[in-house]
């Protein structure tokens, strides 16, 4: 059995399993009638907002993809490039990484970018997406820390533990993991690619910047859904919420993040008094909110995507038969 495959079928199990646990959840008809009213709360108005916020989530990683790009030499256009970020949530939500196996393969056929470029340049979005995140998560905390809110320890060693990798990673670029660490292979592959592409510093300032502005677009998403449905969460612990929502994101299991986000955004509101179905509340909307963008026009860019690579694939055998 290939690692493809154990994937898809362990995507499939965890996904049956899941339904399974949120209908015996949803059982009972008090925590039910609770999701549902905490939902229909929210109103057209704030969730507009929230669509907002996950649009500009969407159109600044497509900045971020075309400057992650350039020290390779390759150029790729604003709408390839939107339409390929749309294409990689609406795959990632159906299974687990196959949207950037697809990102991997397109660029590979329309670009010519090889696997080994491509590695480099979505590990250094990851590391800087993650460094960013975490950054927000750290500032919001100062701020509940000064205002008398109590900070969770936990998720305070988590982001300044990612924030002082990267700084080491900037720093000191290393290029030896001991292998007698987990996953010391994956690290290595990391460090590796991390090494190279560092050296690329306007690059990396650039993916930097556009990571930014999406890391507000989406966190405005979860500040907004907290300070409608939950006015007393202070909005410092909303921002906590969204960052760690976003490695709900990028560490995923099961098809949407099922699971992972609902944990990430109960385990930052653990402070707050907020029950699971309140956090599963907000959870539901805000994917809602990002769904509303790439259910709809995933499967068209999608449509497009494949058809320029099958015009790049009949280009080249064009090119061979001459």
């Amino acid at each position: 059995m290939t690692s493809v495959t154990r994937q898809r079928l362990t995507s499939i199990i965890g996904f049956v399993v899941l339904i399974g646990l949120i209908g015996w959840y949803f059982g009972d008809a008090e925590r039910r009638a609770g999701v549902v009213t905490n939902i229909a709360s929210v109103g057209w108005g704030p969730f507009g907002v929230m669509v907002v916020g996950m649009f500009a989530f969407i159109l600044f990683q497509a900045f971020v993809l075309i400057h992650s790009l350039t020290p390779f030499g390759k150029r790729v256009g604003f709408w390839e490039a939107f339409g390929i970020i749309v294409v990689t949530f609406f795959t990632n939500y159906l299974i687990p990484f196959l949207g950037f196996g697809i990102r991997g393969v397109y660029l590979k056929k329309k670009h010519d970018l090889s696997y080994a470029d491509f590695s480099q340049s979505l590990i250094a979005i990851l590391i800087v997406e993650w460094a960013i995140f975490a950054s927000l998560a750290l500032i919001a905390m100062a701020v509940l820390f000064a205002s008398g809110h109590v900070v969770s320890p936990f998720i305070l060693i988590l982001m300044a533990g990612i924030v002082t990798g990267f700084f080491v990673l900037m720093a000191a670029r290393p290029s030896w993991v001991p292998g007698f660490l987990p996953l010391s292979g994956f690290a290595k592959t990391v460090v590796g690619d991390w090494r190279q592409y560092s050296s690329h510093r306007g690059a990396l300032l650039r993916v930097a910047f556009y990571t930014l502005l999406e890391a507000i677009g989406f966190i405005l998403a979860f500040v907004i859904a907290y300070k409608t449905l939950f006015p007393a969460v202070p909005a410092a612990a909303s921002v906590v919420a969204g960052a760690l929502s976003d490695l709900a994101l990028i560490i995923r299991i099961l098809p949407a993040s099922a699971g992972s986000l609902e944990g990430a955004l109960h385990l930052s509101m653990l402070e707050y008094n907020l029950s699971f179905e309140d956090n599963l509340s907000v959870a539901l909307v805000t994917r809602a909110a990002l769904a509303v963008i790439f259910v709809p026009l995933g499967p068209v860019f999608l449509w497009w995507l494949l058809t320029r690579s099958k015009a790049a694939d009949a280009g080249e055998e064009t090119v061979d038969h001459q």
